[in-house]
């Protein structure tokens, strides 16, 4: 069968020799996302892929993207189904599906990962004593999409973002060959955040450290975005709060106000009188009727899961420029009537600016970044048609002040995007791309 210019059934039987699981992707309902190859956590683009290429060990993986290499035939690298920015979708080529490379060998301070490992097994693995210096809130992505594109978590105010704790990883070539990453190696600086462009992350050294198993905090609530970000300034500077997950609500009058939970890691539940519970002194607080938003929604309230949900997450730098560029971006949320379609509480991180060793980071170069992920939840692929102008118009303001974007099934079709997203390491990037896949069939589309 040579439907898309390759002969499938002769990749079958090589799988077959090989040992190595290869089948055409079964039909499935469009909600399950995770094991639908067809679709990704946001169910509005559908592409099917000819073949799956399950290894089941780092070995199968090399071999595979070598063999694929060696055909010139595309394929994606896909974990979760969430890789937000490296788009995980190919019409007609391979998916290799890597939830099957998992494992976890604990070094004490450290542990390696293998990259289809989710977050969650981690998390259970460390706990109750130790964590990772940042945990993504979506424990179900797996390690290797979450460090393939950036990764925040509610200690990033602090520590930044996951791929900064990164000691050294395990790669895989689109040639099939292998290397040791160290953080003295300039290509980990470019397979992190580099949208599986490189290759695969086949295992991952990350540090742990030792935190109590619980959190002990209290939520405050701030009338404004402005308001918080000051709050947030003192958190930064103090340290007061060791996990700080904002969430921006949007009142039925198209103002917004913060909800945040504001904790630390302790050994016991404090008293209710502790002074380290007591609402922040430096900020307005203020309370936020549960029911305002929930008012004007006109979305049933299911689960999110069965959303369709085009996502647009924005990082803007923390400066003039960015707030700015967030008051217009709040402005023509609500001018749209987008507003009608966010969830009720939009997830909103202060995220501390990464290293110059991370030219990739979706961040704003050398800055603090203000992460908000706007992703609209409505019945059906048609109904997120409509928005998708919206999003390509918040998303032009967003890199007009030197911010960077996330894309969940979302494709911008700009011609200087490149450019604006990834800065003076786009130079550099393709060069890398182009020595080590030189006929582009690792993770195509976005170079």
């Amino acid at each position: 069968m040579k439907s898309n210019g390759w002969d499938e059934d002769e990749l079958v039987r090589w799988g077959g020799e090989a040992g190595i699981c290869v089948h055409r992707p079964p039909r499935r309902p469009a909600t399950e996302f995770r094991h639908n190859y067809e679709t990704d956590f946001g169910r509005f683009l559908v592409r099917r892929p000819a073949l799956v290429i399950e290894p089941g060990s780092v070995t199968e993986l090399a071999a595979a993207m070598r063999a694929l290499g060696e055909r010139t035939i595309g394929y994606k690298l896909r974990g979760a189904g969430h890789s937000s920015g490296g788009q995980v979708l190919i019409e007609g080529g391979v998916v290799i599906e890597l939830s099957g490379l998992r494992g976890i060998v604990d070094r004490g301070d450290t542990v390696d990962v293998l990259g289809g490992t989710t977050w969650l097994e981690v998390a259970e693995h460390l706990h109750p004593r130790r964590r990772p210096p940042v945990l993504t809130d979506n424990l179900r992505t797996t390690v290797a999409g979450t460090l393939a594109v950036g990764g925040i978590g509610d200690t990033s105010i602090h520590d930044g973002l996951q791929i900064a704790s990164v000691i050294e990883l395990d790669w895989v070539a689109p040639d099939g060959t292998s290397r040791t990453l160290t953080q003295a190696d300039e290509e980990l600086g470019f397979v992190l955040a580099g949208r599986g462009q490189l290759g695969a992350i086949a295992r991952v050294r990350l540090p742990t450290i030792a935190r109590p198993p619980l959190l002990a905090g209290h939520i405050a609530a701030w009338t404004s975005v402005d308001a918080y970000l000051e709050a947030a300034a003192v958190i930064r500077r103090e340290r007061s709060y060791e996990v700080v997950r904002a969430t921006l609500f949007w009142r039925a009058d198209g103002s917004t106000a913060v909800r945040a939970i504001l904790a630390n890691f302790v050994d016991e539940e404090p008293p209710a009188d502790d002074p380290g519970l007591a609402p922040l002194r430096c900020t307005t607080s203020a309370v936020i009727p549960a029911s305002d938003r929930l008012a004007s929604q006109r979305v049933d309230p299911v689960a999110s899961w069965d959303y369709v949900c085009p996502a647009l997450e924005l990082a803007l730098p923390l400066d003039d420029r960015g707030v700015a560029a967030w008051r217009e971006i709040e402005r023509r949320i609500v001018a749209s009537g987008l507003r009608d379609v966010l969830p009720d509480g939009v997830a909103l991180a202060v995220v501390a600016a990464a290293d110059a060793r991370l030219p990739l980071a979706p961040l704003p170069v050398a800055q603090n970044g203000m992460f908000v992920a706007l992703r609209p939840q409505v019945a059906t692929p048609s109904d997120a048609v409509r928005w998708l102008p919206v999003l390509h118009e918040l998303a032009d303001i967003a890199l007009a002040c030197g911010g960077r974007i996330y894309l969940m099934s979302i494709e911008l079709d700009r011609p200087d995007f490149l450019d604006r997203q990834f800065g003076g390491a786009l130079g550099r990037f393709r060069e890398l791309k182009r020595w080590h896949d030189p006929a582009g069939v690792c993770n195509p589309g976005l170079l």
